[in-house]
């Protein structure tokens, strides 16, 4: 019994020294205190010799483990590296031999298995590591934002001035170098401090004015997955669906954004605009409405209204005339009255827009062709005068402001108007014959002469 005792206590010291001597580099392999110190001589020769540094660092984290200031040292060479090249695409490829260096030296500080007198400098070399990042993607973020810059202002400036097709390609030219290095520095910056989003923002916001909208959406939809909380990450998607016409999936992430934000009136207004431009108009006109109760003040939801019954009022029209002709007299008055209620609160809506903003040209065409057909002439008149105003040289506005005071027997007043319209457009053959009637009702004998010659003319045409 004594002599197996003793046979598994010496077995048990054999597994214990063969254990530490696996743990022991090669025989020739010098201490990795020797290497550091021939990494830092070369390091600081002058010039500095970078590749012998690198390879005694290999050689080290080889044979002796991933020790920290051996990955130190090596991140600091590609920065180094980095710092000393312009090409962006070699300093892209520098930065992240760097930040895998700098990662690698994080895990060896968090390592049990480095011997603590290994990891005894962590905390010095973390706060160098993180003041070096923090450069790095300031310097590149700051530099990607400049070149947007240049392509919203000089670059796009010189596109839009192109004078020939020649200066137009070298325009683009210009752009698309100019973009490919503003996503090269989002990229670095995005490679030493991903946790930063804003650099992939802005590649996103470049690709969007080089209008390169699905990698646009690759990049706002990196940001959304990290951030799905986030405001402005919901947004920039959302709008970034708008910009290539997926007005669903543009829906879906403005009403993300109103779970968060439930009162928010421009995002409701466009959501409208999603459902206009999808062809559903009911859906559109709830939107809008939610629009003016969270923000009365807010103009344009209430012109879309306007537009949507005035729409609805010429749909009624069409089936008026359908049942007309069918002779169908009940149901063609059931659809009269829903025309005039359509008409009337299109009219209620257009008026709002007209007296919050009295030159918008949209919502005074609109009110005064919604008051003609109410037979509310002065209103329409206010409006078509108004708009004459606006565009003196527009014809159809005289032509409407006549026909709003023949229609209140303002007949004399009316000639003017009108003659203004065949100054404009001396052809026009329907405004000379009513000059003619007007002048003879009026007793101007020469001037109603003149207008029938030019009927007359008009017609042997």
């Amino acid at each position: 019994m004594k002599l197996l005792k003793y046979g598994i206590v010496f077995a048990l010291i054999i597994c214990f020294v063969v254990s530490v001597a696996a743990k022991k580099p090669p025989r020739g392999v010098k201490p990795s205190d020797a290497y550091i110190k021939a990494v830092k001589i070369a390091m600081l020769a002058n010039p500095p010799r970078y590749e012998e540094a690198l390879g005694f660092l290999d050689t080290v984290i080889t044979f002796h483990g991933p020790l920290p200031e051996a990955y130190f040292y090596k991140g600091n060479i590609f920065a180094d590296y980095a710092t000393k090249t312009y090409d962006l695409q070699e300093k892209l490829t520098q930065i992240k031999l760097m930040s895998q260096s700098y990662d690698s030296m994080k895990i060896g500080c968090e390592s049990n298995d480095v011997e603590k007198k290994h990891r005894k400098d962590c905390d010095k070399y973390a706060g160098i590591v993180d003041s070096i990042g923090q450069y790095y993607w300031r310097d590149n973020y700051n530099h990607g934002v400049k070149i947007i810059e240049r392509l919203d202002g000089e670059l796009r400036e010189r596109l839009n001035n192109a004078a020939d097709s020649t200066e137009e390609e070298a325009a683009r030219a210009a752009m698309r170098a100019t973009a490919d290095s503003g996503i090269a520095y989002f990229a670095i910056a995005y490679t030493v401090l991903p946790e930063n989003l804003r650099s992939l923002e802005g590649t996103a916001l470049i690709y969007d004015r080089m209008q390169q909208y699905d990698s646009a959406l690759v990049y706002y939809k990196k940001v959304y997955d990290v951030t799905p909380d986030s405001l402005s990450a919901i947004q920039n998607l959302a709008y970034g669906y708008i910009q290539i016409d997926d007005w669903a999936n543009s829906i879906v992430y403005f009403k993300k954004f109103l779970e968060l934000v439930p009162n928010e009136a421009n995002i409701m207004f466009n959501i409208a605009i999603c459902y206009s431009n999808m062809g559903m108009p009911d859906s559109a006109y709830a939107y809008n409405l939610k629009a003016i109760t969270a923000d009365p003040e807010m103009i344009t939801p209430y012109l879309q209204i306007g537009s949507y019954f005035l729409i609805k009022s010429q749909h009624y029209s069409d089936s008026i005339m359908t049942y007309q002709k069918e002779e169908n007299s009940e149901m063609a008055a059931k659809y009269i009255k829903l025309r005039d209620a359509a008409l009337d609160s299109s009219s209620i809506f257009l008026k709002t827009v007209v007296e919050k903003e009295p030159e918008n040209a949209i919502a005074l065409e609109q009110y005064g062709l919604v008051s003609m057909v109410l037979d509310r002439n002065e209103e329409a008149l206010v409006a078509y005068q108004k708009l004459a105003e606006m565009e003196p040289n527009r014809k159809d506005n005289w032509v409407n402001i006549g026909d709003c005071l023949v229609r209140t027997e303002q007949f004399t007043e009316a000639i003017p108007a009108y003659e203004k319209v065949v100054e404009i457009d001396p052809g026009n053959l329907r405004v000379w014959e009513l000059l003619v009637d007007l002048y003879k009702s009026e007793k101007m004998t020469a001037k109603a002469a003149e207008a029938e010659a030019k009927v007359t003319e008009l017609k042997n045409l």
